[in-house]
């Protein structure tokens, strides 16, 4: 079992409960900001209660902590202590989803990692897995109250706006993409349903209609856009773990 070169450290002692601890740093929509937690152990019955907090600093956009959950405890998982190196090592991962333009920057968990008497004897690290949301995930729509989402969106002028797919490479090149538009430049498919810039089916208020998505191919036959999966490879959608070594 490895060691990281490289972490954050977090204490779950008595003495440290009412500290707020850094935990994650990172920016997003030019927004530079930090989560810190607040940790409860019970040593009794194994249970961790967490607080989070998210305060944003540099930036016009300020983000908020949309969700938080508790995914496992992970004993053995392979990381990147470098560029180069990879360690094996020991985590309790929680799920950070974060949202642009989001009221709330607070958030609290109570989780049974189900430690054992061999966990509190290796170093074992808390991973923040931290995933953003667009700002108007349920319609998917590239505009929250005129501001456009530049994490998950890319436009040019007069241009369609565009999600960051394998078909970015061709719009910031120019080359012509095979998207229809009606009379009221909204996209319809090639039954002439309206559309939004993930494919699936909207009515005329962008809602959705369809329970599942509907894909539409590219070129080669495969999905242009599909689930949340997909959306990853937008430029916020992906960004490194939080890894900070757990003191008892």
């Amino acid at each position: 079992m490895g060691k990281l070169s490289i972490s954050g450290t977090v204490s779950f002692k008595k003495d440290c409960q009412d500290r707020w601890q850094t935990v994650y740093t990172s920016s997003l929509y030019g927004t530079m900001f930090s989560i810190f937690g607040k940790f409860t152990y019970n040593e009794v019955d194994g249970k961790l209660s967490i607080k989070l907090k998210l305060i944003n600093y540099k930036g016009i956009i300020n983000l908020g902590i949309h969700s938080a959950d508790f995914q496992k405890l992970r004993r053995r998982i392979e990381v990147y202590d470098n560029s180069i190196d990879k360690k094996i090592i020991r985590v309790i991962s929680l799920k950070v989803n974060l949202k642009g333009v989001h009221e709330n920057k607070t958030y609290d968990l109570e989780i049974d990692p189900t430690l054992s008497e061999d966990d509190f004897k290796k170093d074992i690290y808390l991973e923040i897995d931290r995933e953003l949301l667009p700002l108007e995930n349920d319609i998917c729509n590239e505009l929250k109250d005129d501001i456009f989402d530049t994490e998950f969106y890319y436009r040019d002028g007069e241009r369609p706006n565009y999600v960051f797919e394998s078909d970015y490479l061709n719009y910031r090149q120019g080359r012509f993409l095979n998207l229809a538009l009606d009379d009221n430049n909204n996209y319809i498919n090639s039954d002439g349903h309206l559309i939004d810039l993930r494919g699936r089916r909207v009515d005329s208020q962008r809602r959705l209609i369809d329970e599942f998505e509907e894909l539409i191919p590219d070129c080669k036959g495969n999905p242009k856009y599909g689930d949340f999966k997909s959306r990853k490879r937008s430029p916020g959608a992906v960004c490194p773990k939080g890894y900070s070594k757990i003191i008892f």
